[in-house]
């Protein structure tokens, strides 16, 4: 079957999907999203629902969904958001909810607002072979563009949970979790031999800090550097993520 052709931005797909895009709460309500990349898509292909591709894109693809559109570089444009994108997006399901029963490596991410940086956490967190990711309500959405971007597929194999604040620190408290978060005041993380499960670390905004109720919770640590001030949270806390694991 030959997929069918879009090229006008005002064709009702296309609204659709650029709504999902750039609509949080739209996003939520339909708990859809859009992926884009060829390396993604390929990786996440059982998951798709409608496919996206570039005339280019099509004449070389392997294999189609079995809902699939071809379209033009503008409408990809559009659907995306990436400036040149690379013939490639997809419409996907959230990914399925899990249980934090038996989940006893966490990261935490507080208050952190740069999409670019979550997804780079997220990323970090399944290579180095953490739990799970719990997300309060003032941190970014990890199905924002970008993020998903960022995370290069990790949003998809990483179990994401989350919650309030009270909803955490009841938790932790009941599970007796070691709590651990990244301060430039802390102790140094060269201090601590071995970090045994169950335990948590979690990261902040980089200007702003942590915030009170993560404090009571957790001891800061802090990596030795030199010649500078700080490092980026995603630098930082993947460093962190990476040390805690061994």
């Amino acid at each position: 079957m030959v997929p069918k052709k879009i090229t006008s931005l005002q064709h009702p797909i296309v609204k659709e999907i650029f709504k999902l895009r750039t609509q949080k709460k739209y996003r939520y309500e339909k708990k859809e999203l859009l992926i884009s990349g060829q390396k993604m898509i390929q990786d996440l292909f059982p998951r798709i629902k409608i496919l996206f591709l570039s005339e280019k894109a099509y004449a070389k693809h392997e294999k189609i969904a079995s809902t699939t559109y071809i379209v033009s570089e503008e409408v990809l444009h559009k659907i995306t958001g990436v400036q040149a994108p690379d013939g490639y997006a997809a419409l996907v399901d959230f990914p399925a909810t899990s249980s934090l029963e038996k989940k006893e490596k966490l990261l935490i991410i507080d208050n952190l607002t740069d999409p670019g940086n979550l997804g780079t956490l997220l990323r970090s967190a399944l290579a180095f072979g953490w739990d799970g990711v719990i997300l309060p309500p003032k941190t970014v959405d990890p199905f924002n563009d970008k993020a998903l971007r960022a995370a290069k597929g990790a949003t998809f194999h990483l179990p994401l949970f989350f919650m309030e604040e009270p909803a955490i620190i009841a938790w932790i408290q009941k599970k007796s979790f070691q709590g651990f978060l990244a301060d430039l005041k802390g102790t140094s993380i060269e201090t601590i031999k071995v970090f045994s499960p169950p335990y948590f670390l979690i990261l902040s905004h980089e200007s702003s800090g942590t915030r009170k109720w993560a404090q009571k919770i957790a001891t800061p640590i802090t990596i030795p550097i030199a010649h500078i001030e700080s490092l980026n949270v995603a630098a930082a806390g993947s460093i962190l993520l990476y040390l805690m694991s061994l």
